[in-house]
């Protein structure tokens, strides 16, 4: 009984610890870096783009780590802000830059957080389809495990590959078979029933018998 208590609160609570991690993780300390690159990372997060315009055209290093160890590019894409990510890209950004302790690359933030257009765009950019964070997980697997059939759909069709496993030894199938139930359940995703259905009957029709 306490366990089912502890597990209930445990999902209850985890938009909240997420929310909190990423408001401490802008409050946190640069290492290194100029007034420019600082401009450039707090307004990448933010989505101002006319400042990450501004700090560039000061000399801004557009791959410059900052906070949490992430690029401008990772935490414009995670956060959705297709213009900067677009921006950057333009002026030089590593597309497939790797950022922090988990190796997230743009591609994989964007996924995770369900933001098509940013994956749509580093995709045609030729941002590696097939990356793996540190705990194992691709692109397709972070889409299918939050059920956005949009992204699987696009993933998939320019080639991911359905037989990468994470470190939990998922497929991206296996995942969102998981994922409707835990991700649902712990509010990581407004994804319905249906758009589960859609990722799963979509991933199976692609895989080699």
């Amino acid at each position: 009984m306490k366990l089912t208590i502890f597990l209930f609160l445990a999902c209850l609570l985890a938009p909240a610890v997420v929310a909190q991690t990423e408001r401490l993780e802008r409050e946190g300390k640069f290492h290194g870096g100029s007034e420019a690159d600082h401009q450039l990372w707090y307004a990448a997060y933010d989505g101002h783009t006319d400042q990450v315009i501004s700090a560039v055209e000061q000399g801004a290093d557009v791959n410059f780590r900052g906070k949490g160890n992430y690029s401008s590019i990772v935490i414009a894409a995670r956060n959705g802000h297709l213009d900067i990510v677009r921006y950057l890209v333009e002026h030089g950004a590593r597309v497939d830059q790797r950022d922090n302790n988990r190796r997230k690359s743009a591609l994989l933030a964007a996924a995770f957080k369900g933001h098509y257009d940013v994956v749509e765009y580093v995709v045609n950019h030729g941002a590696e389809l097939n990356v793996q964070a540190v705990n194992g997980w691709t692109p397709l697997h972070d889409a299918a495990y939050i059920g956005d059939f949009p992204i699987v759909r696009l993933l998939v069709d320019r080639g991911a590959r359905l037989d990468l496993k994470n470190e939990r030894h998922e497929t991206a199938l296996q995942t969102a078979e998981r994922g409707q139930y835990d991700a649902v359940r712990r509010r990581q995703t407004n994804a319905t029933p249906e758009q589960y259905r859609q990722v799963i009957a979509y991933i199976r029709s692609h895989q080699k018998e």
